[in-house]
């Protein structure tokens, strides 16, 4: 791994302890990372495909130990989907177990 990344793994590890002290709970934090991770995901497509932003829904996904509300970012015409997701109809993921 580079040292940017070290350094940023570093910044961010810094960050969420500072979370949790200031009482953020692991739920939220856990919401939050998969939240960035799919705009992310949906900018790197934009980048790829010719389609455009269009806000979110809410979705739940259950794991193991909680049941988390997740913003998941749209496109226009509707060909982005997360890959963190589970299959349409589905509200639990192996991944998440």
């Amino acid at each position: 791994m580079s040292s940017e990344a070290e350094r940023v793994k570093a910044k961010a590890k810094a960050v969420l302890e500072e979370a949790v002290k200031k009482g953020v709970s692991l739920t939220e934090i856990e919401e939050l990372v998969l939240q960035a991770a799919m705009e992310a995901e949906r900018d790197a497509y934009l980048e790829e495909h010719d389609d455009v932003k269009n806000g979110t829904y809410f979705r739940y996904l259950r794991t193991r130990d909680d049941e988390l509300r997740l913003r998941v970012p749209r496109t226009r015409r509707k060909g982005f989907r997360p890959r963190i997701l589970p299959e349409k109809g589905e509200r639990t993921s192996e991944d998440y177990e």
